[in-house]
């Protein structure tokens, strides 16, 4: 019994260890197309192992280095997968703090939406439109709300949408 758990706790050490050489060279090549196809490739890996929560933390990693749109959709999927809402909320709340681009504010309205949040949609389109100005402001924005407000049967408020804009 006793050579079993040296060997269990030797080999779990060695992955421990290799895991975290593997994270430290991908944040040092944290730019790199290499960093970002091989953490998709990490994470994948452990979400087969059923490591979820090891693959949560290569992706919380990652969201610190501030990636590309498309590793914060791989984390909001990731979290989808696994029916963890409110973490893809989270994940969403941070992702349209880094990308403020109007179609990730719509894709988040939209993820509300389907998740049958209504009143959340609608505060997330709100709020992108109080958050982009009208410097920023993309006409896509107010037909994505527009669409959403039909979709609910609100007039009133798409009334106001329409005046507003």
């Amino acid at each position: 019994m006793g050579h079993f758990f040296f060997f269990f706790f030797h080999t779990s050490h060695q992955k421990e260890k290799k895991a975290s050489a593997y994270l430290e060279l991908c944040d040092v090549l944290s730019t790199s197309f290499f960093s970002r196809h091989y953490r998709l490739k990490y994470t994948y890996m452990e979400e087969m192992l059923e490591e979820v929560a090891r693959a949560r933390q290569i992706f919380e990693r990652w969201m610190q280095w501030e990636p590309e749109e498309e590793a914060w959709m791989a984390y909001v999927k990731f979290e989808k997968r696994y029916k963890e809402f409110d973490r893809a909320r989270a994940v969403y709340e941070r992702f349209v703090h880094i990308h403020p681009d109007p179609k990730n504010w719509i894709k988040w309205g939209e993820f509300e939406e389907r998740e049958g949040s209504a009143e959340k949609a609608r505060d997330i389109f709100t709020r992108a439109i109080e958050v982009m100005g009208e410097e920023l402001m993309e006409q896509r924005l107010f037909i994505a709300f527009a669409k959403f407000e039909t979709r609910q049967k609100e007039v009133r408020t798409l009334v106001v949408l329409v005046e507003s804009s």
